[in-house]
């Protein structure tokens, strides 16, 4: 039987590490299952199926944030909508902290609902991960996943009501 070059190469390094090909690709989904699990620990994906998943994990892109970083500015392009894995955010309206978003909170969603420019700043508190989704790319999906445009909702709503219980604070204190 004649082999190619490149199952030579193959068979060489199969050989080499111990595993075949066929434990190589196993252990890989065994990763993707656990990385998919992990990814439904955050609350905006807890309820979504594995194929879901897999769609979020296609179109999220992981962001690392050092301590003290701008990366939403108030005003500015809203272009892409974060999730924190793993940190928090410090979020301010015209210079005052309007709230602090922690694991599985949104980020810069209400710039994405609205369509308009970013309403808020935020500001890595500590260092954060963050999953990132470009806007153009997750509207397509997000009228299939309706629970997932729900759950910025109600994050935006959260915000506003925070927003409107600081107002409320700040006028009785003067």
């Amino acid at each position: 039987m004649r082999r190619s070059p490149a199952t030579d190469h193959e068979d060489a390094s199969t050989r080499h590490s111990g595993r075949t090909m066929r434990q190589a690709r196993a252990e890989a989904r065994r990763r993707s299952r656990a990385h998919l699990r992990e990814l439904a620990t955050l609350v905006p994906f807890a309820g979504c199926t594995m194929r879901d998943l897999a769609e979020i994990d296609r179109l999220a892109h992981p962001v690392h944030v050092e301590t003290g970083t701008v990366f939403t500015e108030e005003g500015g392009l809203g272009d892409q909508v974060y999730v924190v894995v793993r940190g928090e955010v410090e979020v301010s309206i015209a210079g005052r902290t309007v709230t602090t978003v922690r694991r599985s909170g949104w980020v810069g969603e209400t710039a994405m609902l609205a369509g308009r420019p970013r309403t808020a700043t935020a500001r890595a508190v500590t260092e954060v991960d963050v999953l990132a989704f470009d806007i153009d790319a997750l509207a397509p999906v997000a009228p299939r996943m309706r629970w997932l445009a729900s759950d910025m909702h109600m994050s935006a709503l959260e915000h506003a009501r925070e927003l409107v219980r600081l107002s409320a604070q700040e006028a009785v204190t003067g």
